[in-house]
């Protein structure tokens, strides 16, 4: 029976099936551009992460900036980039997380911050919209992270915190 079996296999090795077979049964890989570190401050679409990434967190926003109620703010993460990001989409308004969206009078804006301790050390403010929806940058899953919806004066990298997600 060894024999039948092994002579069936070389078989179908010389004409090709088996390793047909075989890759018909391994699942297709996608390609990623960058893996922990490297994905700091890269796009996430651009990079090929969000592509089977989900979910860690997320809520919908309602409070005093009318135009970001009913906006959902989104904590993402990839396996495959090892790397988090901020993803915000609808509201009243527009996809971007910036003006009009107002909060006392400064534009709001999206923040994914991470830390070694749950104390921030590291921002990357929402650089990428596409109509209804935009994301932060990517930061590496070895810190903490967060996604926060913040105002900041324009041109400046200080921010207030509006609301956030959990630190994860």
């Amino acid at each position: 029976m060894r024999k039948v079996i092994i002579s069936v296999l070389t078989c179908l090795a010389g004409l090709g099936i088996l390793s047909t077979m075989i890759a018909a049964a391994t699942p297709p890989a996608y390609a990623v551009g960058c893996y922990g570190g490297s994905c700091t401050g890269q796009d996430p679409v651009a990079e090929g992460c969000a592509t089977g990434a989900y979910t860690i967190d997320s809520f919908r926003y309602y409070g005093p900036i009318a135009s970001l109620n009913g906006a959902l703010l989104e904590l993402r993460y990839s396996s495959a980039c090892y790397a988090a990001w901020a993803r915000v989409t609808g509201g009243n308004s527009n996809g971007g997380c910036s003006s009009p969206w107002l909060y006392q009078g400064q534009p709001c804006t999206m923040v994914i911050e991470g830390s070694w301790n749950r104390s921030t050390v590291a921002t990357w403010i929402d650089a990428w919209v596409n109509g209804y929806q935009s994301w932060t940058w990517m930061l590496s899953f070895h810190y903490w992270t967060r996604a926060c919806l913040a105002s900041r004066p324009p041109f400046s990298s200080t921010y207030t915190r509006i609301a956030c997600t959990g630190w994860h």
